[in-house]
Parts: C-alpha cells; sequence; structure tokens
C-alpha cells in the first residue's frame, strides 16, 4: 500500500480544517461499503479518526480518506494500517509515514 504523502505535521485538525490522505493498494482492491472499523492508526496518529471516504480512480484499489482529530509527535512516526476485511486479497496492508514539527 502507497499513500500520497509521506509525511504529515504535528497538530489538530477538524471538519473546518481535515487532514487529506490518498491510499492506494497494489494488486488488490478495497471493498464495499468500506467501512472505517477496517482502518487503523497507531503511533502518533493513533488521535486520527476517519471523518468521510470517498473511492476515486479508474478501480477500487485508490481511497482518499478526510481524517480529524491530534497529530502528535512523540516518536516521530505512525502507521495506517487497513485490515483485511477492507481488501478483496483478505490481507492487512500498513504504511509508515514521519510526522515532523509543526512551524512555529
Amino acid at each position: 500500500m502507497t499513500i500520497d504523502k509521506a509525511s504529515f505535521e504535528e497538530g489538530s485538525y477538524d471538519v473546518n480544517n481535515q487532514l487529506v490522505i490518498e491510499l492506494t493498494l497494489s494488486n488488490d482492491t478495497f471493498v464495499r461499503p468500506f467501512k472505517y472499523t477496517n482502518v487503523e492508526f497507531t503511533g502518533d496518529l493513533s488521535g486520527l479518526s476517519i471523518s468521510g471516504y470517498v473511492h476515486f480512480g479508474t478501480s477500487d484499489s485508490q481511497i482518499r480518506l478526510m481524517l480529524t482529530g491530534t497529530i502528535t509527535n512523540d516518536t516521530g512516526h505512525g502507521t495506517i494500517t487497513v485490515k483485511g476485511d477492507a481488501t478483496e486479497s483478505g490481507k492487512d496492508s500498513t504504511v509508515t509515514v514521519t510526522i515532523e514539527n509543526a512551524d512555529i
């Protein structure tokens, strides 16, 4: 699985200032309907939750997630795991991102 951002900035995100990310599966597709509970945020991303999503592209291998919550910079990284229940292959997919300090 790949993500359109290699790093995130620490801070708070709400419905007026959502964090939008795009996930792409390789040789796999997302099942429909997509369930928020099949995505897990850990590490410095554990304060995030999904507020919305949309499938995009020419196949079901891409999904755009709208996120709200808080990103900390405790360890400098976080992970996003899409559980196997959300993919046609039934396999979990994980991506790790770097967390950057907010500009002061």
